[in-house]
């Protein structure tokens, strides 16, 4: 009978550890890949008289409208704070593949969790890159869509829109 009290502690400590190791893995889930209905990896051709830099610019302008503080445009990411006692985090990174270059929106900016404040920042991207007239074939991706396979138009599923 003394030996239940033991048992009962372990057998506690065990759920408990794979109910960690559970949320763990859910977490991690949620970072590797984007909810139905977002998108946040742009992909897109540059026209040969443009420099991704000058696209890099024009899509940190618009997403600096958001943000109480200084943009920093790098080589191949667009930086900021998340609040002023914070160190500087890629906000939007970029990279090129052949012919195409990709901007992905990071979790390590966003978290996890794609909220309203993501889904501003994607429309914001969507709509500097869509102005810019050196960007061409604009498409959007789930970041789990390697292959590329499974374009769409906008970043974020529009309710009760008609997306073709």
């Amino acid at each position: 009978m003394w030996f239940a009290v033991p048992v009962a502690v372990a057998t506690v400590g065990l759920v408990g550890k794979l109910v960690l190791r559970y949320r763990q893995g859910q977490l991690a889930t949620r970072a590797l890949a984007d909810p139905p209905g977002i998108r946040t990896v742009a992909r897109f051709v540059l026209a040969e008289d443009t420099a991704l830099d000058d696209v890099l610019l024009a899509v940190a302008a618009e997403v600096a409208r958001g943000f109480d503080h200084a943009v920093e445009v790098t080589v191949d990411a667009i930086r900021a704070r998340p609040h002023p006692l914070a160190a500087k985090t890629d906000v939007i990174r970029s990279t090129r593949t052949g012919m195409h270059i990709t901007l992905a929106l990071t979790r390590a900016w966003t978290g996890t969790e794609l909220g309203d404040s993501a889904h501003l920042l994607l429309h914001r991207m969507h709509a500097a890159l869509a102005d810019h007239p050196g960007v061409r074939e604009l498409s959007w991706f789930a970041r789990q869509d390697r292959a590329f396979a499974d374009a769409y138009q906008m970043p974020v599923l529009v309710a009760n829109a008609i997306v073709p």
